[in-house]
């Protein structure tokens, strides 16, 4: 109903904001002045199909915990008051872990999709990835395979970051052979 609009239309808003923020951040590191505005149909298009997503496997997810928390209570010979208490006294660990993993994750691929299109936009051809300081080496694979061209993938089959939950990597743009740093 209206309360699940409401939500919808913030995260719509949200989600261009951040893209919004990852054009302006690309416009900034390529010392182009004037203020980014999110025009890219390809770039609005991903973040309708972005939220429709998000939406329905936020959704599948809570469902999934529930069922399997019913599944592997009952087979533990749990009684249905010890599964609900179970569930209750969980979910909102859950819910805001995940609520932050998702808020972090659905902003950097926000950000980093408006980034390569104001790239693109730019005439930028080549860039690469780099890896956040306080991560380990779960992209060390993008990290190390250099500049790739626009429209390519990098190794984890992504072609920004991020390729999972969390991700803070971000990219750089290559002008003139030099990649260009932070």
């Amino acid at each position: 109903g209206e309360v699940d609009s409401i939500k919808i239309s913030d995260l719509q808003d949200y989600l261009k904001w951040t893209a919004t923020q990852g054009g302006q951040n690309a416009l900034t590191k390529l010392n182009v002045s004037g203020v980014f505005k999110l025009t890219n149909q390809a770039v609005l298009d991903m973040l309708a199909d972005r939220e429709s997503y998000l939406i329905d496997s936020v959704d599948q997810t809570t469902k999934d915990y529930i069922v399997n928390t019913i599944v592997n209570g009952k087979q533990a010979h749990m009684t249905n008051a010890e599964i609900a208490q179970e569930i209750a006294d969980t979910i909102d660990e859950i819910s805001s872990s995940r609520a932050d993993t998702i808020v972090n994750t659905e902003s950097a691929n926000a950000a980093m999709q408006a980034e390569l299109a104001t790239y693109a936009d730019q005439g930028i051809e080549r860039y690469t990835w780099e890896l956040s300081e306080d991560i380990g080496d779960e992209c060390g694979d993008n990290a190390e395979a250099g500049a790739i061209a626009l429209g390519e993938e990098f190794p984890s089959g992504d072609d920004a970051p991020p390729a999972h939950p969390n991700c803070r990597c971000f990219l750089n743009a290559v002008v003139d052979g030099a990649t260009l740093d932070e």
